[in-house]
């Protein structure tokens, strides 16, 4: 991935990162990324409960922006 698809893709997952955040908090928990996935894309909800996981670095059972942008960005790789 170069630089510029690199900027694209970090773009990219800041404003998924957003969206799904409803509280605006900073941090995704897994009951946000059920009500976001369940109402938009049920089918995908399997994948995204396990890249919650995969990006949970820190194993806090909350994901930050930056490990949600480090997960997406090795997902694009």
């Amino acid at each position: 991935m170069d630089d510029r698809q690199k900027a694209q893709a970090e773009g990219e997952a800041k404003a998924l990162f957003h969206q799904i955040d409803k509280n605006q908090d900073g941090r995704h928990t897994i009951q946000e990324i059920f009500d976001y996935y369940a109402g938009k894309h049920p089918g995908a909800m399997h994948p995204a409960v396990q890249g919650f996981v995969d990006a949970d670095i820190d194993q806090s059972e909350s994901v930050t922006e930056e490990e949600f942008v480090q997960h997406y960005l090795k997902s694009q790789a």
